[in-house]
């Protein structure tokens, strides 16, 4: 673990060499619930809006005589580019909570990497099989629709039952 003497006031991202388990241990209950709310998504319904159909749609393709495995790849895919638009949200500070601090910082994007990196593994095998090109349109359409969301938020556009 790197140290950082106490008489700097000030700390650049390389000099911040810390594990995110490790600072997590020393966070006050009150900082620990921020952590969390800059990460793990707020809306619960939207899990089960999200789990159901999909689930529902997966089990009767089953029973129909389908895969498994193409299935279970675009769940998990699904489900972690939903958990990824809290974190990467709230690292560009267009989220309901911004990060503030270094630390913050670190701990969101050790969450934003794996998450990507599962979208990227299982899209590209659901895509090298070449049995679903009109997933094509899914991952353009879920692309865009992001890209537009945090264009608005960036440009001060709300929606209506949000303006003050």
């Amino acid at each position: 673990m790197l140290t950082i003497p106490s008489s700097l006031t000030a700390q650049t991202s390389a000099e911040v060499g810390c594990e995110v388990s490790a600072s997590r241990s020393k966070l006050s209950l009150p900082q620990k619930e921020r952590r969390r709310a800059l990460i793990v998504p707020r809306e619960h319904g939207a899990w089960g809006m999200l789990l159901i159909p999909l689930l529902t749609g997966g089990a009767v393709g089953h029973f129909e005589g389908g895969r498994v495995l193409p299935v279970l790849l675009l769940t998990l895919a699904v489900l972690a580019l939903f958990w990824l638009r809290t974190p990467l949200e709230s690292l560009l500070g267009t989220g309901a909570i911004p990060v503030q601090t270094i630390e913050e910082r670190q701990a969101v994007r050790a969450v934003i990497l794996p998450l990507a990196t599962i979208v990227a593994v299982f899209w590209t095998i659901l895509f090298w099989q070449k049995n679903y090109p009109d997933l094509i349109w899914l991952r353009v359409i879920t692309g865009a629709a992001l890209g537009l969301q945090i264009f608005l938020k960036k440009a001060g556009g709300q929606p209506g039952w949000r303006r003050k």
